[in-house]
């Protein structure tokens, strides 16, 4: 199954969803519209070796459609600033 998660933050949930991923040899998508965001966890998923089974990607949610389409599951995080 592939996940797609909407909102990285930090990258801490991305990381999780990334260790079971792994584990079910399956993907996990995690989009935020904050790039300085999305490039931390790029660097902490690489660190930990879970970067070849994730793609972090600075995008709008809103175009969800396509990811809609190829993941099991999508996973909504949304963070007060």
């Amino acid at each position: 199954m592939k996940v797609a998660e909407v909102g990285t933050g930090r990258g801490f949930s991305a990381m999780w969803l990334a260790h079971t991923a792994k584990e079910l040899n399956s993907y996990v998508t995690s989009l935020d519209t904050k790039c300085d965001r999305v490039r931390r966890a790029q660097e902490v998923l690489k660190e930990v070796g879970l970067s070849e089974n994730t793609e972090v990607l600075c995008a709008d949610a809103g175009e969800l459609q396509t990811f809609r389409a190829r993941c099991g599951a999508v996973i909504y995080r949304w963070e007060e600033e």
